[in-house]
């Protein structure tokens, strides 16, 4: 469980949109039954809107792969970009693959995780044939 901060915020964030709704239905009760089955119907197309708008996320992740998706999402917000369409123009134009992109957070993974393979020390047993058959250079001391 070493999400359990991420999961508190997002619990508080659920949280704190419940609160705002039904702040503002409370509101729509004050002004009218009406008003009340209107705001009631946009919180249900603002959360289908929500629903759809993950899943087409994750079809893009499943098509272009999850790193690409990740960095075009740095890509897309480092330029105040909040729609899909731009999201889908990062990926289509490969802006998320540009040289000198400084906005991949997983960069430091690329790296090699084992230590490079070293060329064979000589064995030390002594054995003069072993040592004659290479080459030595420079001077001597």
């Amino acid at each position: 469980m070493g999400d359990c901060k991420q999961c508190e915020r997002g619990a508080r964030t659920a949280s704190d949109s419940e609160l705002q709704r039904d702040r503002l239905m409370r509101q729509a009760y004050e002004v009218g039954p009406e008003t009340v089955l209107l705001i009631e119907r946009l919180w249900k197309e603002a959360l289908q809107q929500a629903t759809w708008c993950s899943l087409e996320l994750f079809d893009l992740a499943r098509f272009y792969s999850a790193r690409r998706l990740e960095r075009a999402i740095a890509h897309a917000v480092a330029r105040g970009l909040a729609d899909l369409n731009g999201l889908r123009t990062i990926l289509e134009e490969n802006l998320d693959i540009s040289e000198g992109q400084s906005t991949d957070p997983y960069r430091q993974l690329l790296l090699p995780l084992t230590e490079p393979e070293l060329p064979e020390i000589l064995p030390q047993s002594g054995n003069a044939a072993q040592s004659a058959a290479i080459p030595r250079t420079g001077s001597r001391r």
